[in-house]
């Protein structure tokens, strides 16, 4: 959930949306890492899909931008109502700048 209080969760998806799209497609493969940004508002928003920014930093010095980006309605991927009703979360997450995350990004 985020400060906002929408229900965003990271559902298993396809390679399409959802945790092995991000982890295929961008090699972010870990909740922790695609969930962080939600920790606060969304940066941009269009409709319901929301973007929110979060940084990884280590001694002061941010390393890295990541984003999550969710879909806060509850129609899914083919225009599809989710099965249970709750909105479809996220769809991606990635390292700003570069087509795959680190492979440290999973290690935080």
């Amino acid at each position: 959930m985020d400060w906002d209080h929408y229900d965003i969760r990271t559902r298993r998806g396809t390679d399409d949306f959802g945790l092995e799209h991000t982890c295929s497609k961008h090699n972010m493969c870990t909740q922790k890492a695609i969930t962080a940004p939600y920790n606060g508002k969304a940066d941009r928003v269009r409709g319901s899909r929301a973007e929110y920014d979060g940084v990884i930093a280590s001694g002061g010095t941010v390393r890295m931008t990541i984003t999550s980006v969710a879909e806060r309605g509850e129609r899914g991927p083919n225009g599809q109502n989710t099965p249970d009703g709750r909105p479809v979360g996220t769809v991606t997450a990635f390292c700003r700048g570069q087509t795959l995350c680190p492979d440290w990004v999973n290690q935080l």
